[in-house]
């Protein structure tokens, strides 16, 4: 670090100092008594400084220094502006890996609610325990209209039998979908689940890869 110049104007002091940073050339100011000295951190650019200072010494309120020193305060805010965000995105990051799950990974956490919500609204509760199987049925309400609205074609109902409409359906037509602008249907069958197992293993396995996503 090598002293430039005594200034008993602070305002010229900084002045140089911000021309001299401007010009990647890094400068402290400092103050001594009554004086303010400009230093000039690296050897290497002691020579360039001085010519600087020439320059500088001859008019000292010249636009050219004036612009150079705003130039520098701006990249300086911008410079600080951009350290600030990138702190906020790592603590972010950070909240994010080592916070509780569901507050981590709210898009997983948003699929295994309506996956939830479509089971209960879509079982016939009434007839649950009165089959032969051990594991319960879910989605198992056909006439429910959210359940046939979520298969990927409509079902068409036909005959009565004791437990009321059967739903049928016939092979998906892409074509028919198409048309008929019902094109959440390729998406929603991911939400029907048929029984308790099947529910319970495929949003554990959702929890488990979406936290690696």
């Amino acid at each position: 670090m090598r002293e430039l110049h005594k200034f008993t104007d602070e305002r010229h002091a900084n002045l140089l100092a911000d021309v001299l940073k401007s010009r990647s050339m890094p400068a402290e100011v400092a103050q001594e008594e009554n004086a303010w000295v400009v230093w000039v951190l690296s050897d290497d650019h002691r020579d360039k400084a001085r010519e600087v200072l020439a320059e500088f010494q001859q008019n000292p309120d010249a636009p050219e220094f004036k612009t150079a020193a705003s130039t520098l305060k701006q990249q300086q805010l911008d410079a600080r502006a951009e350290e600030k965000k990138t702190r906020k995105l790592q603590v972010r990051i950070q909240d994010r890996w080592s916070g509780v799950w569901w507050k981590s990974y709210p898009a997983t956490m948003v699929l295994i609610g309506i996956s939830v919500l479509v089971v209960l609204l879509c079982t016939d509760w009434q007839s649950m325990g009165k089959g032969q199987s051990m594991i319960p049925p879910t989605c198992n309400n056909e006439l429910s209209r959210l359940r046939n609205a979520l298969f990927i074609q409509p079902p068409s109902f036909s005959g009565l039998t004791q437990s009321g409409d059967q739903a049928r359906f016939g092979s998906p037509s892409l074509l028919s979908i198409l048309q008929s602008g019902q094109i959440w249907r390729f998406i929603t069958p991911i939400f029907l689940h048929f029984s308790v197992l099947h529910i319970l293993f495929n949003m554990m396995w959702l929890r488990n890869l979406g936290r690696g996503i």
